[in-house]
């Protein structure tokens, strides 16, 4: 990551825009490494163990590698590792957090062998059998914890995934949420424009047509997921028939609009000559351009980190 920005920093960027949407999480220290690259100094998270006592990470390493405007784009998908990302990124108002609600997933697991003569931890590989044990919770510098809620972003965007319950708080066995105490070495930065940001973002999407569109089948999922019965014909004329009176549900009349690009993508010049002489990758590489530039998700936080631009100008 730092190495990439630094790339990017070389060719006089103006603002970063990071993607963690349907990134599950992982290494806890690999995401205090991470906000590390954007914090100068302090701390960053904490955690708490079965003993009761909470644990403050720290940024390992002074100063920044990028200062500037900067959005993070999360959604439901977004758990564990990249929620604890988001949440301090957003308590020190370093960037504007831009999607759906985060999973909601603020606990740490490690895997236990069941072979009880070692005590050793479980670090993968071979064919011993091993159980994951949940063993500390996970919390923000403000002492509450995305456990269950996530974290709420800044900016929100219609998520087409809304009308499903399959968030950590609708888990069977999901921990309860908690505080601990406020950290008090912790000094946010200057507050961001979201209020202004939100307001722009949200005259935007009302008159987006791939937006509503989201909007109108989160509405008819919604109203599926609350009927308790449904006749569904096993035979295949009258299957056909509700097949097509189903679909029916999800199709929208799309006004003629005509878009235009708002931005190129792009690598930036030291992976365009590593691209040159190998075809398989520059193949695949130009459809992942391709989808980045279609994304309307990238296309609105590209939108609103422009207007966080103007702002601060």
């Amino acid at each position: 990551m730092t190495k990439e920005i630094v790339k990017l920093k070389k060719e006089d960027i103006e603002g970063l825009i990071l993607d963690v949407c349907f990134n599950g999480g992982g290494s806890v220290k690999e995401a205090i490494d991470m906000i590390g690259i954007f914090i100068d100094e302090g701390p960053l998270a904490a955690e708490k163990g079965g003993d009761g006592k909470t644990v403050t990470y720290r940024d390992p390493n002074r100063g920044t590698i990028y200062d500037g405007p900067m959005a993070l784009m999360v959604n439901g998908q977004s758990a564990s590792a990249s929620e604890m990302l988001a949440a301090s990124l957003q308590d020190y108002n370093r960037a504007v957090i831009v999607g759906s609600n985060t999973y909601g997933k603020a606990t740490m697991q490690q895997m236990f062998l069941l072979d009880t003569i070692t005590k050793r931890p479980f670090t993968g590989g071979g064919d011993k059998d091993a159980a994951k044990i949940t063993i500390r919770k996970l919390y923000r510098l403000n002492g509450r914890s995305a456990q269950l809620n996530g974290v709420i972003p800044d900016v929100v965007l219609p998520d087409a995934f809304d009308a499903i319950d399959y968030r950590e708080k609708f888990q069977k066995f999901s921990l309860p949420a908690d505080t601990i105490k406020r950290n008090s070495f912790y000094r946010p930065l200057s507050v961001l424009p979201i209020a202004e940001l939100a307001r722009q973002s949200a005259a935007r999407i009302s008159t987006n047509p791939d937006f509503n569109d989201i909007k109108k089948t989160v509405e008819v999922q919604r109203k599926l997921v609350q009927l308790t019965t449904q006749t569904i014909p096993l035979k295949w004329d009258g299957f056909e028939k509700w097949m097509q009176e189903y679909n029916r549900g999800f199709e929208w009349e799309r006004p003629n609009t005509t878009s235009t690009a708002l931005f190129s993508v792009e690598n930036h010049s030291q992976d365009k000559q590593l691209l040159q002489n190998n075809l398989s990758d520059k193949e695949i590489n130009s459809a992942w351009l391709e989808n980045v530039a279609a994304d309307i998700y990238t296309q609105e936080t590209f939108r609103i980190l422009t207007d966080l631009i103007q702002l601060k100008k």
